[in-house]
């Protein structure tokens, strides 16, 4: 049987291409010319076979027809690379240059198609920015040129890209404090007009910090490694808002004086004080041995320290006459530590107007109500039973008048 037309494509540019065909049944063919597998130009070629067919010659014919066709893009040149350039962050932009390309084709045109929407010598901001070329040729296919504008900024980072570096601090810690908590709004990425990520800081909000300057430092750095430094200094000086700390101020006490007197001497151990700073100064409205008047008189000590703060020590000492007829007056001792202590015990004195002084009879006991302190009463007794008393403070530190009381109690006869 004669085979059946056939048809084959060449590349466009190709000359010729190889086509076959079968005859059947097999071994029928005698031959054919061209024969079958042979190369055929574009067009159509006419070809003879020669069958054997029950035993008789047949001649065949059949057409060859090469039809030409065009499936490659055309080619493209001077394709320009990704483009990288550098620019500072003040401009924040560059000039990019590049070769416009062109392109060829098989069928001997090749026309663009697509442009980006820049141009070569345009200016481009930090970032990444897409170009492409794109061409046809007459049978539709298409090529592309594709490549990357990227523009780097180098340099010191600007200030914009966190939102705030804290000023300095300055704070205080009572004096005596080894260190105080400071605490602060801590510089945030804005990402304006880049990127940046925190790589270190010295500190945290929060932190203890001691007395004197101390530096505090943010460290931020973009994905190509330029910086920024955001610093700043915490100050601590030391205060001092603690008032000075009394000790021994006295109780309020009454005194009573003899009938027919307007006032009289009152002694006292003066109060102290401590403070932070070392210094505390006193100021008083009265001394002891002052004179008082009768009445109710307040003794005030003001201790001051460098800083203005102020303690208050008051007390009130009433001042009473004795009735007609009273107990007698007893005075103690004003205690002076440089003093033997026998010469302070006689330094106590008895008197009563009715009663002759060799009746009066004087007896100082003691008492501790602390460690610190020895609370000496001395009593006297007239003639007629009547008794009064008169105490005074004595210091912890003169142990020595603790232990002569501890060896005896004294009665002074005057």
């Amino acid at each position: 049987m004669c085979p059946s037309n056939q048809t084959g494509e060449v590349e466009l540019g190709t000359s010729a291409v190889a086509v076959t065909w079968e005859i059947a049944p097999a071994g029928s063919s005698l031959g054919c010319n061209p024969a079958p597998g042979a190369n055929f130009s574009v067009g159509t070629t006419e070809v003879f076979c020669v069958l054997l067919l029950n035993g008789n010659y047949e001649l065949c014919q059949l057409f060859v027809t090469v039809l030409e066709v065009d499936t490659t893009p055309p080619t493209i040149s001077d394709c320009p690379s990704d483009q990288m350039v550098t620019t500072d962050f003040i401009s924040f932009k560059a000039v990019v240059e590049w070769t416009v390309p062109s392109a060829t084709d098989l069928s001997g045109v090749a026309f663009p198609i697509s442009q980006p929407l820049v141009s070569s010598g345009d200016e481009f901001e930090v970032g990444q920015t897409s170009a492409s070329y794109s061409f046809s040729d007459p049978s539709g296919n298409i090529a592309h040129c594709n490549f990357l504008i990227t523009v780097i900024a180098v340099g010191p980072l600007p200030s914009s890209v966190i939102d705030v570096c804290p000023v300095d601090i300055a704070t205080t810690l009572e004096l005596g404090t080894p260190n105080v908590q400071v605490s602060w709004r801590e510089p945030l990425p804005t990402g304006v007009p880049v990127a940046v990520a925190l790589m270190e800081n010295t500190h945290s909000p929060g932190d203890l910090f001691m007395l004197g300057m101390t530096n505090v430092s943010y460290l931020f750095q973009d994905a190509q490694g330029n910086s920024l430094a955001c610093k700043f200094v915490v100050t601590v000086v030391a205060e001092d808002t603690t008032p000075p700390e009394i000790s021994d101020c006295p109780m309020n006490r009454t005194v009573t004086i003899p009938f027919g007197e307007q006032s009289g001497e009152v002694t006292w151990i003066e109060p102290t004080a401590t403070d932070l700073s070392g210094v505390a100064v006193p100021m008083q409205s009265h001394s002891p041995g002052n004179t008082f008047t009768i009445g109710l008189t307040r003794v005030e000590y003001i201790f001051s320290d460098n800083d203005g703060n102020q303690a208050l020590c008051d007390f009130f000492i009433s001042v009473e006459m004795a009735p007609p007829n009273a107990p007698p007056n007893v005075t103690c001792p004003f205690l002076e530590s440089k003093l033997p202590i026998e010469e302070v015990m006689s330094m106590s004195s008895c008197e009563d107007r009715e009663s002759p002084a060799g009746d009066l009879t004087t007896m100082c006991t003691y008492s501790t109500s602390s460690p610190s302190l020895v609370v000496l009463r001395c009593t006297c007794t007239d003639g007629d039973g009547a008794e009064t008393y008169c105490e005074v403070d004595i210091p912890g530190e003169m142990h020595l008048v603790t232990v002569f009381l501890d060896q005896k109690i004294l009665v002074l006869q005057k």
